[in-house]
């Protein structure tokens, strides 16, 4: 039996166990929590995370951009978006501790420890927004308005 037949012999055996296997992988990956790389990988299609960083929770700039959004929960709520701190070791997401470190949001998105940063990430996980300084609630929403899916969205609802 040549190389080739043997293993076409062996097929029928092997594949509905192969498939299977694969199977299985692909539905543990979807099902596993994120990776430490891809803390926000849950909101993938889902929300639009705003992360705000600093140093620590008590951080004045951190508890200033936190408070503006705060005061618009009603507006993250409409558009998708739960609110990520980071600072020092925490990280909260609307307030409750996250599920991932503020570490793995560091070193996903590329900010240090004692950096303040404004990040938001799009459904599509990219980041629309960076920001190293305080900014006003409506210039967010306004982008956020502006994305091409979330006009669908708005669209959806008014037709």
């Amino acid at each position: 039996m040549t190389g080739r037949a043997a293993f076409l012999a062996l097929l029928p055996a092997v594949a509905p166990a192969a498939i299977a296997a694969l199977a299985l992988s692909v539905l543990a990956a979807a099902l596993a929590p994120a990776r430490a790389g891809e803390p926000l990988s849950r909101y993938a299609w889902e929300g639009r995370p705003l992360v705000i960083f600093g140093p620590s929770l008590d951080d004045e700039q951190l508890r200033a951009q936190r408070e503006l959004f705060e005061m618009a929960r009603a507006d993250l709520a409409e558009r998708e978006m739960p609110l990520i701190v980071a600072g020092g070791e925490s990280a909260l997401v609307d307030g409750a501790p996250a599920p991932f470190s503020a570490e793995a949001l560091r070193n996903a998105y590329g900010v240090g420890p004692g950096t303040f940063a404004v990040v938001l990430v799009g459904k599509d996980t990219g980041v629309k927004l960076r920001s190293g300084r305080i900014i006003p609630p409506k210039m967010v929403f306004d982008l956020v308005d502006d994305m091409p899916m979330r006009r669908s969205e708005i669209g959806g609802r008014n037709g």
